[in-house]
């Protein structure tokens, strides 16, 4: 083979090799190397109000929660308290869909679980507010100042800007509006729940928690440690 054929055949090679290696013949550790990289993610989406699709429902479905005790293991907050502010609406996302939100404070009356006990105020997101006639359902809770509520609280921890927030468990499940006379409605059928009173729920919340703890994942959520949220009740 003559030499010059030899060299075609090696510049041919090179090129073939040319997405892998920086220059034929040179080694990785070549300071011309060129390495792998991995993309970064796409970035978030600015959303804008002309990506809201008004009228879009979505409800909540799957395994549930079907006890008391699973409620209150399940949360990381459980208290009484009122409504007592509420933000202007703005865009979020849920479900890969942008939709409008709102931010309800809820003064804390009684703490009943919780990482400290200095806790005076919590905030809930609610997504699916009607702004300009547009209104969407989207399975979270409603509040209406003024209101007094017991609610269940957890760490959501699949929010669209990546970073955690409490929000009601299962949603609107997770809370329970008090009425006159301290009567409380619950928001779904509980299998070991038989009082109405608030006196008597809070009593009962206190023994699922002094009693024998539930441990690990339930048949949605993960149970909260003691440690992690302890019981404030006397």
């Amino acid at each position: 083979m003559s030499r010059s054929r030899r060299a075609l055949i090696a510049g041919t090679t090179c090129l073939l090799l040319a997405g892998l290696l920086a220059a034929c013949g040179s080694s990785a550790s070549a300071p011309d190397a060129v390495l792998p990289t991995v993309a970064s993610p796409t970035p978030t989406t600015v959303l804008e109000a002309d990506d809201v699709i008004c009228g879009l429902h979505s409800t909540l479905d799957g395994p549930k929660l079907e006890t008391l005790r699973e409620f209150v293991w399940a949360s990381s907050v459980i208290t009484v308290g009122t409504v007592t502010g509420e933000s202007a609406p703005y865009l979020t996302e849920y479900g890969g869909q942008a939709v409008y939100a709102r931010d309800y404070q809820i003064t804390v009356e009684t703490l009943v679980r919780g990482a400290t006990a200095d806790i005076a105020t919590v905030s809930v997101q609610q997504r699916g507010v009607t702004v300009d006639g547009c209104t969407q359902h989207l399975g979270d809770a409603t509040f209406t100042l003024g209101e007094r509520v017991l609610i269940f609280l957890w760490d959501d921890a699949s929010r669209a800007d990546g970073g955690t927030r409490l929000a009601p468990v299962m949603q609107s499940e997770g809370v329970w509006r008090i009425h006159e006379n301290d009567v409380v409605s619950i928001s779904t059928p509980l299998l070991d729940v038989h009082a109405r009173k608030l006196s008597e729920l809070l009593l009962a919340i206190a023994a699922s928690l002094r009693g024998q703890p539930l441990l690990g994942s339930m048949a949605i959520g993960t149970a909260v440690p003691i440690t992690a949220a302890p019981l404030w009740l006397d």
